[in-house]
């Protein structure tokens, strides 16, 4: 199915979806931590091989796919990286079981009286308003 726009974050939730091919933009990123979901990496420019360093270093939740020497990404190298992903070895239930843990871990800090709300609220409290 070919659509001009979905909802990518609703796409990622879906108990169906195995992994993730993404240039690893951070919006792209946070989604697919929040749902939990590996990655196989394509990162191309700007702030996505920043992201990739989070995805496969710190946080062991994708792999990496290689473009060929035109910059491409093949259907065999993309078959390659998925059975990588979703496979039944160490490595592969590795990367699933980081990228589960790794959405509790997102979720916790998203919620009401989280990390996240915690530290916004400390931030705005921090910056001096006029209008006090």
């Amino acid at each position: 199915m070919v659509v001009d726009w979905c909802n990518q974050l609703e796409v990622l939730s879906h108990p169906a979806i195995g992994c993730f091919v993404s240039h690893c933009g951070l919006n792209s990123t946070m989604e697919a931590i929040i749902s939990g979901v590996p990655v196989i990496r394509v990162p191309n420019m700007l702030d996505q091989p920043t992201n990739v360093v989070f995805i496969d270093e710190e946080w062991e939740v994708g792999i990496k796919a290689e473009s060929n020497s035109d910059g491409v990404l093949t259907g065999t190298e993309l078959a390659r990286c998925i059975e990588l992903v979703m496979g039944e070895d160490a490595k592969a239930m590795a990367i699933r079981e980081k990228a589960k843990a790794l959405k509790e871990i997102a979720q916790a800090a998203a919620s009401v009286g989280g990390s996240a709300e915690r530290n916004l609220r400390d931030f705005v409290k921090a910056i001096p308003c006029q209008n006090q």
